[in-house]
């Protein structure tokens, strides 16, 4: 009976881990993804005098 236990709450704890991990990695994409919006409007509205040199 207590191995039964064990293994339950072993698995309650990887579960919680990995919504913990994924909690975590869709932070970071938000994270990113702001970064990433910030830098494309920053160049859209950024200084008309740009010069290309090809």
């Amino acid at each position: 009976m207590a191995q039964a236990r064990k293994r339950k709450r072993a698995a309650e704890s990887s579960k919680t881990t990995a919504k913990q991990l994924a909690f975590f990695a869709a932070l970071l994409v938000l994270i990113g993804s702001s970064i990433g919006l910030y830098l494309a409007y920053e160049d859209l509205i950024g200084e008309s005098d740009v010069e290309v040199i090809v």
